[in-house]
């Protein structure tokens, strides 16, 4: 812009796979089998619609929790939670034309290719 080469700056999103992002039914389901209360009130504080759902994002959960609160390969259209799911609004946000580049792994893109 500083040059005149572009009008307006460049927009980006970066799309990892789903593993990555929290699960509202999963993570909901997972909270029922939670013992300890720090973790449980942390837990509580995830489904606050502006708390991030990307795990990179998100500190203080082992890899076991990560791995049954995140989104699964199941993730279909028949989840209760479908309308308010952060994560296919950010699908939808992701793959509109707002963006000028889309960041993604070499897996990620033929997955979407194909």
């Amino acid at each position: 812009m500083k040059h005149e080469i572009i009008s307006s700056p460049l927009t980006v999103v970066l799309r990892k796979g789903r593993e990555h992002y929290i699960c509202e039914k999963r993570l909901r389901a997972y909270m029922h089998f939670e013992r300890d209360v720090k973790i449980y009130k942390y837990l509580t504080s995830l489904l606050d619609e502006r708390s991030s759902i990307d795990f990179a994002e998100i500190t203080g959960l082992t890899a076991h929790i990560k791995g049954k609160i995140g989104v699964s390969g199941r993730c279909d259209g028949n989840c209760p939670y479908k309308e308010t799911c952060r994560f296919l609004r950010f699908l939808e946000h992701s793959q509109s034309d707002k963006y000028d580049f889309q960041v993604c792994n070499h897996n990620y893109l033929l997955a979407d290719t194909l």
